[in-house]
């Protein structure tokens, strides 16, 4: 159909996708009626989300919506979890696909879909599949942190004007907008930053508890030349030989000095969620 073509090219385009379609949902996942949709070959689509939407730390889970029929590319001995309640093992190199759906321990807890079950949904997949050779899309919960999943077309395009989606779906009806009423960050922390800070974070916690050298074998891992000074009221870390004193810089300006470190232009002060 016309609108399952045009969502799945806006996905393969990288746009995050609000999806509102048919009658409303009842219990604990989103399973494509109302949903936020994005390109799970994408390493940056799950940390925009988070980043925009859902505010989690970077290693809990997202989760897939995949075909049926295309289950057994993905997963180990598939059947049949219509409920994103069952994790399956992720078979050997679909991270590499994916990896914006797979679990930090190699895992996924999809949803898999028949046609029969969500047609719409079926087809916006179905459609995806075809322009990407992937038969999956990421899917959450269609409401942004601490706000109750969307009820109306309204709170859609509340979603819509705060920038937290790209386009919004509702039927048959694609909407968009030229400027959102709240300005977000045009560039967003790295996942691999944000991944950096969480083991820097924990290995702190041992600095303070004093196993200077499980911090110090944490700090190695992490990628990032890690030094430290001082003690509990005073410590003061280098990063990449830059000193962040953590009595008066927050987390989330660590991590945007750390990406514009990367990048220049990604410079920016408190984007992402530490």
């Amino acid at each position: 159909s016309e609108l399952a073509s045009t969502a799945a090219q806006a996905i393969a385009d990288g746009k995050v996708v609000g999806w509102f379609q048919g009658r409303g949902e009842f219990g604990a996942r989103a399973l494509g009626a109302r949903s936020v949709i994005a390109d799970p070959r994408n390493p940056e689509s799950k940390s925009r989300i988070n980043q925009l939407l859902k505010k989690r730390d970077w290693f809990m889970p997202y989760a897939p919506a995949i075909l049926e029929e295309s289950a057994g590319e993905f997963v180990e001995r598939p059947c049949h979890a219509p409920y994103m309640t069952l994790a399956f093992d992720s078979l050997e190199g679909v991270v590499d696909r994916v990896p914006s759906a797979i679990h930090v321990d190699g895992t996924i807890r999809p949803q898999i879909v028949r046609r029969d079950d969500n047609p719409v949904f079926h087809d916006l997949i179905a459609a995806f599949r075809d322009l990407t050779g992937v038969g999956m899309v990421l899917n959450t919960s269609f409401n942004r942190h601490g706000v109750p999943i969307v009820a109306t077309p309204r709170h859609g395009v509340e979603h819509l004007l705060e920038g937290v989606v790209d386009v919004l779906f509702v039927g048959n009806h694609a909407i968009t907008i030229e400027h959102t009423r709240k300005l977000q960050p045009t560039n967003l922390i790295p996942e691999s930053v944000m991944q950096a800070i969480l083991g820097i974070k924990h290995g702190v916690e041992f600095l303070k508890n004093g196993d200077t050298s499980a911090a110090a074998k944490i700090f190695e891992r992490t990628g990032h030349h890690v030094e430290w000074r001082g003690g509990d009221d005073d410590l003061t870390l280098v990063i990449d030989g830059k000193p962040f004193d953590l009595a008066t810089v927050s987390w989330d300006s660590i991590a945007g000095e750390m990406a514009a470190a990367i990048d220049p232009g990604n410079r920016q002060s408190g984007a992402g969620q530490a």
